[in-house]
């Protein structure tokens, strides 16, 4: 599965379950989204944090374990959208 995407993404999850507004927020944190562990993620793609933001491969730390790949000269950056 293939889906394009141009524009800037961080921290993609699939969560099996409905989030309360609180829950929205406290993920968000400001720009800086939090350990989304306790959410339980079926997948949940970091975008190069957990991989010293290098390669094309991007490890899903959900429970599905469906690893993601990188297109099209995908680079990285740490600076935080307001």
């Amino acid at each position: 599965l293939q889906l394009p995407f141009n524009g800037l993404i961080d921290e993609v999850a699939l969560i099996p379950s409905v989030l309360s507004s609180s829950d929205v927020t406290s993920i968000y944190n400001s720009g800086t989204p939090t350990d989304l562990t306790s959410y339980s993620p079926a997948s949940w793609w970091r975008m190069g944090d957990n991989n010293n933001a290098t390669g094309t491969n991007i490890p899903d730390q959900g429970s599905l374990g469906i690893d993601a790949t990188l297109f099209n000269g995908t680079t990285y950056s740490n600076d935080v959208a307001p």
